[in-house]
């Protein structure tokens, strides 16, 4: 969410070409902070620190990423 609204946050000024490094900036300590997150839960979950639970919620998310992040990237590379 932060690097969503980053680049809104861009586009609301009025150059938004001279703000695009600080912004890539931002998403880039966002996707840093989101992996540290990430790897952090997963060695305290398989060494066994923190109990794992199923979330349906979870399971139908992963399960809708699958299906449309290939879609997505394939549209992506077709725009790009």
């Amino acid at each position: 969410m932060l690097s969503a609204a980053a680049v809104a946050w861009q586009f609301t000024r009025h150059d938004p070409e001279r703000w695009e490094k600080p912004t890539l900036r931002v998403i880039a300590l966002a996707f840093f902070a989101l992996a540290v997150y990430v790897t952090v839960s997963s060695v305290l979950s398989l060494v066994g620190r923190i109990d794992v639970q199923r979330s349906p919620v979870g399971i139908v998310l992963t399960a809708l990423s699958v299906v449309v992040m290939p879609i997505l990237s394939y549209a992506e590379r077709r725009a790009g």
